[in-house]
């Protein structure tokens, strides 16, 4: 298929859902505004308000309203990120500070907190201007709809230079993707979740094509910088802009890393964009820069891409929204794996024994660092399992947090490494006696499983030793690939095979690393993914969220198959009831009930919600240790 047939194709599929065009949007807009401006102006005149002033007044019986109550008018003014409610009163401002906020699970550790000075709460309305970021135009019209008003949105045009990119893909696009083009549009920006490896940078590009202005694309990474420069010129046929890595040049379609332009400032751009673009806007390191340079930058279109819908912090997705918007399109890896997308992934949870654990009295961080990153028994077995699956012609990544545990993981695959050098890198740094001997321990105690050809990749490593090692590794130089860098957007389509050797709780990171050996391969229609089954303070705990991570997002392809039919009726029932559901272990007993059992913390509203959950309902009964599910009302809220 040519690149002009390509185009016409794409802009049928697109046309067959019957997305409205920004005039008619425009048309609609003006029809809400007309008879609210004019009596805004009136009133304004009345009263000696001048434009650009926005003051909050009592409600009464005379203000404006429609056929769905009074109408609340947001105001976005032009130079402006942030929407103004230019008709608020306490009312109004009320249920925006309330709506527009999230509780921080950390508050009561927080300083500010302690002090009495703050709720606990992050609030993204602004009482003192009635203005809040312009991405959560839509949470604070649904609050107000809740409330009996309607909302009617003012704004300027924001839209950017006009181009008419070419579309040189090579493939149609699938149905999914063409359903969250259209639902973009349709919505007008907002965020699309699609699993890694299900083309989440060609719905984006399709995108840019279809809305035919400047566009710039937001990066965290070098290696995304330069991937979606490629990308760009190859598809849309037009020299990409870049800016990062001691670049900054502004093309049709500019690709950004945040860090350079929160660094130097939006400001020095010159061009008019009319498409803001946030790659990989789930990452919860980034929030405040994604915010920062963000809403620094006027847009018509702002879309965040995004491989999971999850945040670490429930609620905190509204820091992402008040750049992008609401959510506009979520496909999940269990549809893609369904419809052959995705390799179906095959977990294995290798049990330890032997592994050393907590004390009492330990603290976290001692805990990773004694039976994580130095534990001799665990890095042995994601040794051995690393070269089991390349003896099975597996493409083997390796995946860790700590540099030490990786190098050590090297040295039990590799006889390059000599005992010496290996010792003399691992105890770098440590003085006290102790420490010294658990370095020699981890050493030592730690058995080679063989000689493979296998590299480790870390922070302080070159642009160009990276590119070297990645190139080696695709195209088959290295057996194994251990590196603490294979997080968000790294493209290797070569990895079959994952383990995961850090331990933890983080959704994202995993599910991202997962997601990159998921890609379909000519050789085989799955993937292995190996992880530990850790025991002892706080691993235990991680290793169950780890677990229901996995079942939850992955269903019926997760480890064991997913959840049984009992263990879903409970976490249904439990999510109805506002519980979060990724902090409770569910296992079901030998005679079909379930219990329940916290394995993270969850706090002051959360764990009230919690015990009303399971207090409450005449099926649950609790020990002193465990919730337990009787099997008749499991039945009973099933049917």
């Amino acid at each position: 298929m040519n690149g002009n047939s390509q185009q016409q194709h794409q802009q049928s599929q697109l046309q067959d859902r019957n997305i409205p065009q920004r005039e008619q949007r425009e048309q609609h807009q003006q029809a809400q505004l007309s008879d609210v401006t004019n009596q805004s102006t009136d009133s304004d005149e009345q009263q000696g308000t001048q434009s650009g002033e926005y003051q909050s007044t009592d409600y009464d019986e005379h203000q404006d309203t429609d056929s769905n109550g009074p109408v609340v008018l947001f105001d976005i003014p032009e130079g402006e990120t942030d929407f103004y409610v230019t008709n608020a009163t306490s009312h109004i401002d009320k249920i925006l500070y309330d709506k527009l906020a999230w509780k921080d699970p950390e508050a009561r550790f927080k300083t500010q907190h302690h002090r009495s000075t703050w709720d606990g709460y992050h609030r993204l309305y602004r009482k003192g201007d009635h203005a809040a970021p312009v991405g959560l135009i839509d949470r604070a019209t649904r609050a107000l709809g809740e409330e009996g008003y309607s909302v009617a949105v003012r704004e300027s045009d924001v839209s950017g230079d006009r181009f008419n990119f070419g579309w040189n893909f090579e493939h149609s696009l699938r149905d999914y993707q063409v359903e969250a083009v259209s639902n973009t549009i349709e919505q007008g920006g907002g965020i699309i979740s699609i699993p890694t490896g299900g083309g989440k940078t060609v719905v984006a590009m399709n995108l840019i094509q279809y809305v035919g202005q400047r566009a710039i694309v937001f990066v965290h990474t070098q290696e995304l910088l330069y991937q979606w420069a490629d990308r760009i010129s190859d598809v849309l046929g037009v020299e990409p802009g870049v800016i990062g890595d001691d670049n900054w040049s502004e093309g049709p379609v500019t690709v950004a890393t945040m860090q350079t332009l929160n660094n130097r400032g939006a400001d020095l751009l010159e061009k008019d964009y009319g498409m803001a673009i946030f790659d990989e806007c789930h990452v919860t390191s980034a929030a405040e820069t994604m915010q920062s340079v963000g809403l620094s930058i006027e847009a018509e279109w702002r879309v965040g891409l995004s491989a999971t819908p999850w945040r670490q912090t429930p609620g905190e997705e509204m820091e992402i929204e008040a750049v992008t918007g609401d959510t506009a399109a979520e496909i999940g890896a269990e549809q893609l794996i369904d419809e052959g997308h995705l390799a179906r992934p095959e977990f294995e949870f290798v049990s330890l024994d032997g592994q050393r654990v907590g004390g009492y009295n330990d603290e976290y961080p001692d805990v990773v660092r004694s039976c994580i990153e130095l534990e001799p028994t665990r890095n042995h077995a994601a040794a051995r399992k690393a070269a089991e699956l390349a003896e099975d012609d597996y493409r083997v990544f390796v995946s860790v947090n700590r540099i030490r545990q990786g190098r050590l993981i090297e040295y039990a695959l590799s006889d390059d490494i000599s005992d010496s050098e290996i010792l003399n890198e691992v105890k770098r740094g440590e003085e006290e006696a102790h420490r010294q001997k658990e370095v020699l321990n981890a050493v030592s105690e730690l058995d080679c499983v063989g000689d493979y050809n296998v590299e480790f990749l870390y922070s302080k490593d070159s642009t160009e030793r990276r590119q070297e090692v990645l190139d080696a590794f695709q195209d088959g130089d290295i057996d194994i690939l251990i590196s603490t860098l294979l997080k968000e957007g790294v493209d290797i389509p070569e990895i079959t095979a994952i383990v995961q050797a850090e331990g933890g709780k983080s959704k994202i990171e995993k599910l991202q690393r997962i997601g990159r050996a998921l890609r379909p391969d000519t050789t085989r229609d799955h993937a292995k993914v190996v992880d530990f089954e850790d025991e002892g303070k706080y691993l235990a705990d991680h290793y169950e969220i780890r677990m229901n991570n996995l079942k939850e997002y992955y269903g019926a392809y997760g480890p064991g198959d997913g959840y049984s039919e009992n263990i879903e009726a409970v976490r249904n029932y439990l999510r109805d009831q506002g519980v979060e559901v990724e902090a409770c272990k569910l296992t079901e007993t030998d005679d079909g009930g379930v219990t329940i059992q916290l394995v993270d913390y969850l706090g002051g509203e959360k764990f009230q919600t919690f015990l009303s959950a399971t207090r409450h309902a005449k099926g649950i009964s609790y020990d002193g240790e465990k919730n337990h599910c009787d099997q008749n009302w499991i039945q009973s809220i099933s049917a």
